[in-house]
């Protein structure tokens, strides 16, 4: 966005309740760009739950709590083909910030297999071997679209229906 996104408490995340607007929230963090090098998600998701930056005095402090769900979003039409470490390494660093496989609720919005030219500028997976895909499908929460899709909401919608799903089956840490 070029811009620092304002949001309720002075976070870098989004928290609910208290942010006046998540949708308008949502939109402005992201807004990270659409050029550049494939950048190295799995490496990116460990950095975010790691024990330093979410310490009382790290830039994250307070995004991991014991009494509440974390919502794990990633968009991308590119393969990560950057992080040195594998999903199971992935998975495991989630874990161990929340402490129960059932209170990750996975969203990723990737490129899809297409049996149809896809559509122009749309990038499309050629080989359904995705490092994201094998992340999500570890967590019982877990859903996935199409980066080609013309709109995302369905797939939104379907991550705030797993979102209840695993609240009626939370058990804060």
């Amino acid at each position: 966005t070029n811009h620092p996104c304002e949001l309720f408490g002075g976070h870098r995340y989004i928290t609910i309740p208290g942010e006046p607007d998540p949708a308008a929230a949502f939109d402005c963090i992201a807004r990270v760009g659409t050029y550049g090098p494939p950048p190295p998600m799995g490496e990116a998701l460990v950095a975010a739950v790691s024990p330093a930056i979410n310490a009382p005095d790290g830039c994250n402090a307070g995004f991991l709590r014991p009494d509440a769900l974390l919502v794990v979003t990633l968009i991308t039409d590119v393969e990560d083909q950057k992080s040195w470490t594998t999903p199971a390494d992935w998975y495991e660093a989630l874990v161990a910030a929340k402490g129960d496989p059932d209170s990750v609720v996975m969203l990723a919005i990737l490129a899809q297999m297409h049996a149809q030219i896809p559509p122009p500028g749309c990038a499309y997976d050629d080989d359904d071997k995705q490092r994201v895909r094998d992340l999500i499908n570890m967590f019982p929460y877990h859903a996935e679209g199409d980066t080609c899709a013309p709109t995302y909401v369905p797939f939104f919608e379907k991550a705030a229906a797993l979102v209840g799903d695993a609240c009626g089956s939370f058990i804060p840490q």
